[in-house]
């Protein structure tokens, strides 16, 4: 059996501590990861790194995470990424992530063991299940 490469997950977050945190939590997972301080900085990483999927907060400085997205959806060489979009708990809010092309939208103040499940189930399709990035 061959064994299968690290996972890379991008994250995108402004707020530093919690990337880290994060980033330390999905290594000890096995995941490879790679991570940027706003959406643009996220798409220069996004596109440098090819990641399998992609974290990112909603409201960040220089490019939001609405706007990056909008950006990687309509990129042909990004656009089938999996996009998780951290949002405020505000229905709003989700809307707008899904309507600008995220795969999924989980509230900011879900917890960590939500959001590694969120990754988990993204990058380890079943068969026969739908796909919610085509």
């Amino acid at each position: 059996m061959m064994h299968n490469p690290a996972r890379k997950v991008l994250l995108v977050d402004d707020d530093r501590v919690y990337r880290e945190r994060l980033e330390d939590v999905l290594r000890q997972r096995g995941f490879e990861t790679c991570s940027a301080a706003d959406g643009a900085s996220g798409l220069l990483a996004a596109h440098a790194q090819q990641p399998d999927l992609i974290v990112v907060d909603a409201e960040m400085p220089v490019m939001n995470g609405y706007q990056m997205v909008e950006v990687l959806r309509s990129n042909p060489h990004l656009e089938k990424v999996w996009v998780i979009l951290l949002t405020r708990d505000q229905e709003d809010a989700m809307a707008r992530g899904w309507m600008n092309g995220a795969d999924i939208c989980l509230s900011r103040t879900s917890g960590v063991a939500d959001l590694l499940l969120m990754i988990e189930r993204a990058l380890q399709p079943r068969p026969g299940a739908l796909s919610l990035a085509s």
